[in-house]
């Protein structure tokens, strides 16, 4: 079918608003991608998965800063803003677990972006940590 499968998250849609991850229907923590309310340094263990959580290998950018995931479009200045008080977890197909937070999107990581042709984008910022090996929940950085 000319399909591979040797890629682990990837950034579409409209300026990259979505992530991806290679799922496998097989397993629940292969190829799911969830946010969790605590800063990054913060978050030392990933936490066990609740029954119920429907897998999800697709994360879209946010329109609602109070439901962020890894970052929220703001209609009002058309500025991607991180959410810098929740992390992203992936789970990868091979097993390992990824966490990551949006630092910035635009050129140069400035601190504060006040309008939204100041600086060029898209230029993604992230913090992350990818654990060494398969099932692990061990994800501190501290």
């Amino acid at each position: 079918s000319g399909k591979t499968d040797n890629w682990h998250i990837k950034f579409h849609e409209i300026y990259n608003s979505t992530i991806s991850v290679n799922y496998d229907n097989s397993a629940l923590e292969r190829g799911l991608i969830r946010t969790l309310p605590t800063p990054f340094n913060e978050l030392d263990a990933i936490p066990a998965i609740p029954g119920g959580l429907q897998k999800r290998p697709d994360l879209p950018v946010s329109m609602d800063p109070n439901i962020s995931t890894w970052g929220y479009y703001d209609m009002a200045t058309h500025i991607l803003v991180p959410d810098k008080k929740k992390t992203n977890v992936i789970y990868l197909k091979d097993g390992r677990r990824i966490k990551f937070q949006l630092e910035n999107l635009y050129l140069g990581n400035p601190e504060k972006v006040k309008d939204k042709y100041e600086y060029p984008s898209p230029f993604f910022n992230f913090k992350y940590y990818i654990t060494a090996s398969s099932g692990s929940d061990n994800i501190k950085t501290r």
